[in-house]
């Protein structure tokens, strides 16, 4: 499967939070940031939310968030 990006940043999905945070404390010092997507629950797709997305970024000092469509 090919790596989606935008703005020259990799768009990944996490299907939860435990999912983000290990790639949080794997990635977080030499990554230069990603997008993330967050489905809605009508998708029916398991999905981090926007709030463990917020929580899981902060305890790695990421601090910066933008929410946009896909």
């Amino acid at each position: 499967m090919t790596q989606a990006y935008s703005e020259g940043l990799p768009i990944l999905a996490f299907a939860s939070a435990a999912l983000l945070h290990a790639w949080l404390e794997e990635h977080h010092t030499n990554s230069e940031g990603i997008w993330v997507r967050v489905y809605r629950k009508s998708a029916g797709i398991a999905s981090v939310t926007f709030a463990e997305l917020l929580d899981e970024g902060l305890c790695y000092g990421w601090s910066e968030s933008m929410r946009r469509r896909y």
